[in-house]
């Protein structure tokens, strides 16, 4: 289970996976084609757990996600449109919690396939 128990943030200790946090930005080339651009904001250090699997549908068959949870400690500004690489594997942040008064966020994200 992530996050605070009886009030108590997750221990300095307990954060011991290294993550690189990423900003996306969309423009339009000169053929008014999307662009994406990946920029890199930070590595940070991070509980990593893994979250229940879950099956989806998408284009009419079902679609296995991987799951995690990253949690870190407190950080200004990551919002739903960031990414997390992670043993060289993309997640796409689906929810960020704040756990605490700025103690520390829970970062729920899935495997971008």
């Amino acid at each position: 289970m992530s996050g605070i128990t009886g009030g108590k943030p997750t221990p300095i200790a307990a954060m011991d996976r290294k993550i690189e946090l990423y900003s996306v930005t969309q423009s339009a080339n000169a053929y008014n084609e999307k662009v994406e651009t990946v920029t890199s904001i930070g590595q940070v250090w991070a509980k990593v757990e893994e979250n229940k699997g879950v099956e989806r549908p998408e284009a009419a068959r079902e679609t296995s996600i991987q799951s995690k949870i990253f949690t870190i400690r407190w950080r200004a500004g990551i919002t739903t449109s960031h990414r997390i690489q992670y043993q060289s594997a993309w997640y796409d942040i689906t929810s960020v919690q704040e756990e605490g008064r700025q103690w520390q966020l829970a970062i729920s994200a899935d495997l971008r396939v």
